[in-house]
Parts: structure tokens; C-alpha cells; sequence
């Protein structure tokens, strides 16, 4: 008897380990398209750069739902010339107890981040006051989710016209650090594996036109 209760808690303590520990090659995040495709722009354009995320394929119950958020992206300013915060879905996250996107971080404030290169962090509570809904956790079985939006600018540098560039990586916030979900357990935490999209400067995107032309324009006469 006595060795059978060995033998049952040696099986119980490993899979309590791996339940304290989530894997992160359980959790994906991907910045940009969620297939994690080329995305299309031009120059001097306003871009929308997606968070995608997906938590474990499965699971017994709701441990590996976040309910925590910090997710920060750096963008070389060489090809993203302004960060300007971004928007939620009207599900999922969007209707979390507290969302927002966060000031910019640069090497001024965040030394740890290189000259050239700007951050800017989305922070999120699922719960802090009640009612505490848990069906608005991020838990997805593997599928993923749209978590947030961020708006971006790109560079007006003709140089990059019809090149592929890689700007993206992740970013860092002074007070809250890197990348990390944190479980609803309210005690374990994942660093999501990650994906960053690159961009692609097309030639045949429309101009933008800021500054018009002065004076009488000449047309042709109907004939």
C-alpha cells in the first residue's frame, strides 16, 4: 500500500509542475498578419499592426486562461517614423476591466532600448472589480484571437520603395518589463512564443496627396 502511494504522488508532483509552469511553446502571439505573411504598405502611410494570440490546444479546464497582459513592440524609427497608440475588439480583450495603450518608450526613459528604436506597450486586467466574468479570459484551445491593434507610421524614404523590411521586435516598458500573460490563477505567468511580421513598401500603392496645387488648373475643352 505504502509504495502505491509513492507511485501515485511521483505522477501527481510532475503534472503539478507543468501545470505551475505553463509552456510556452503553448502560447503564440503574432504581431501583424495572423498567418504571419508579409504585410503590404506604402511610404508615408498609417499601418495597422494586429496582436494576434492563442493559448493551449487543450487543456482540463480554465488554468491556462490569461487574464493579464503586457505586450510590447519596438519598431526600428528608420522605417516607422510615429507610434500612435491603437484600438481593442469589441470582444475578448476590448472587454477586459482595464485596457490601454501605453506612452512611448524610447532609450531616454528605457536605456535598455537601443538609440533608433521606439516601444510601446498594451497593458491589460481582465478582472478588478466585480462582477468577475472569466468568459471574457483569453482561452482559446489553439485558435487565435485578436487581441488588440496597433497604429503605426511608415517612413516616406523613397529608398525602401518596393523592399521588404523587418522593423519589429519586442519591446520593452520601463515600470512593467518585457513581454508577459499572466494566468488567472493570479500566480504563473508565460512569455508567448512570438512572431513579428515584416512589411513591404509597394510601388503601386496611391500617393497621398498633403500639399495641393495652387492657381487655375487647365483642362481639355469638350469637343
Amino acid at each position: 500500500m505504502k509504495k502505491l502511494l509513492l507511485l501515485a504522488l511521483a505522477a501527481c508532483i510532475p503534472f503539478s509542475m507543468v501545470m505551475a509552469a505553463p509552456d510556452p511553446a503553448n502560447f503564440q502571439i503574432v504581431y501583424g498578419n495572423q498567418d504571419g505573411s508579409v504585410l503590404m504598405t506604402g511610404l508615408d502611410r498609417d499601418l495597422n499592426v494586429q496582436i494576434w494570440g492563442a493559448t493551449a490546444a487543450s487543456g482540463p479546464d480554465l488554468a491556462d486562461s490569461v487574464s493579464f497582459v503586457h505586450m510590447p513592440l519596438m519598431s526600428e524609427d528608420e522605417y516607422i517614423t510615429a507610434r500612435n497608440g491603437g484600438f481593442f475588439p469589441a470582444t475578448g480583450l476590448g472587454l477586459w476591466d482595464d485596457k490601454s495603450f501605453l506612452g512611448i518608450d524610447n532609450h531616454v526613459n528605457v536605456p535598455a532600448i537601443p538609440v533608433g528604436f521606439t516601444s510601446q506597450s498594451v497593458l491589460g486586467f481582465a478582472y478588478l472589480t466585480d462582477p468577475r466574468d472569466p468568459q471574457n479570459f483569453i482561452y482559446t484551445l489553439g485558435a487565435y484571437q485578436l487581441l488588440a491593434t496597433f497604429a503605426v507610421h511608415t517612413t516616406a524614404n523613397v529608398a525602401y520603395l518596393n523592399t521588404t523590411q523587418c522593423p519589429f521586435s519586442q519591446g520593452l516598458n520601463g515600470p512593467n518589463g518585457g513581454l508577459l500573460w499572466g494566468m488567472s490563477n493570479g500566480i504563473d505567468g508565460v512569455v508567448p512564443t512570438q512572431t513579428y511580421g515584416c512589411i513591404f513598401f509597394n510601388p503601386n500603392t496611391d500617393p497621398v496627396w498633403t500639399v495641393f496645387p495652387a492657381g487655375p488648373l487647365s483642362v481639355c475643352p469638350r469637343l
